[in-house]
């Protein structure tokens, strides 16, 4: 907040002291003539001094003595009467002479240039932020533009159906849909054929996977019902045989002279453990069948033991 001072604080000498000296506007002489308590001259400037004793200055009067020019200091003594001579006088002292809430300015001819000097800092100040104002309002700007296509993107992509199909006795496949997003991901411990299937079919629809949420996202911004339909009925149609068409097609046919899968064959636990790890990041990085991945994956096993380490 700007502020200036207008009177500096202290003792100020007075001239030409007058009681209930009669005054008139100088600038609107129907106003008339009225008495204030006190009539005095403060650095050349006329000044009036209003004793506060049953009433207060109203608003007339303080447009009568703003019309005639006079700075006006108001003194509160309506409190004083009960105290004795020496108390009063010493009351009065810190009232006339030290800073006190009982004594104060009404109108001060300091007040006008004050003001003129208040807006010129003012301007001055807003000239002088304008670039700092502009770069912060250009920054809550983005902010907001941010949070609203945050807010739009979640609203979006929150769900709206979703459809649980079975992947044998121990697994699930869950299709969802949103606004703009279908996605597809598997629950348990689905059989490694399945998993095939699955990445076929999104990868059929130029899907991509999400490994934080690991599962599978289509994005359309049109037609994302008739895909989620489209998702279901392939997916309900093929869980078992490999979608038509597709690289890995090929890839199950050279396999048709690989050894079984051996999930679950080694004796050690713990040796078992590290195979099927070794296999599933063979499967889904190298994009190959369960069975080919932990073909391979037996073979490091059984050729180099540091790969277990």
């Amino acid at each position: 907040m700007l502020s200036l001072e207008v009177q500096a604080a202290g003792v100020v000498s007075l001239a030409n002291c007058v009681q209930e000296q009669a005054v008139a506007s100088v600038s609107d002489q129907a106003l008339g003539l009225r008495r204030p308590d006190i009539s005095a001259i403060f650095n050349g400037v006329p000044i009036a001094i209003e004793i506060r004793n049953t009433h207060a200055v109203d608003d007339e009067k303080l447009e009568w003595l703003q019309a005639c020019g006079l700075s006006t200091v108001e003194i509160q003594v309506s409190d004083l009467s009960d105290l004795d001579s020496e108390s009063i006088t010493a009351e009065l002292e810190q009232r006339l002479f030290l800073p006190s809430d009982s004594s104060k300015w009404l109108l001060h001819f300091g007040d006008a240039e004050a003001l003129l000097r208040l807006d010129e800092n003012e301007r001055s100040l807003r000239a002088a932020r304008a670039d700092e104002e502009a770069i912060v309002l250009a920054e809550r700007s983005q902010q907001l533009a941010k949070d609203n296509s945050n807010r739009q993107f979640r609203d979006d992509v929150r769900e709206i159906e979703h459809t649980n199909l079975p992947l044998g006795p121990s697994a699930t496949l869950r299709i969802a849909r949103s606004r703009i997003r279908c996605t597809v991901k598997w629950h348990g411990y689905p059989p490694a054929n399945t998993i095939d299937l699955v990445r076929n079919l999104a990868h059929r629809f130029s899907g991509r996977f999400n490994r934080q949420g690991m599962r599978w996202e289509l994005y359309r911004r049109e037609g994302c019902k008739d895909l989620y339909a489209q998702l279901i009925d392939l997916a309900t149609a093929h869980l078992v045989n490999p979608f038509p068409d597709t690289p890995l097609t090929a890839a199950r046919s050279a396999a048709t002279n690989a050894p079984p899968p051996i999930a679950r064959a080694l004796p050690d636990p713990n040796d078992q453990e590290r195979f099927d790890e070794r296999a599933a990041i063979m499967e889904f990085d190298g994009n190959l069948s369960r069975a080919i991945a932990e073909e391979r994956a037996q073979r490091e096993r059984r050729g180099a033991a540091s790969a277990w380490s």
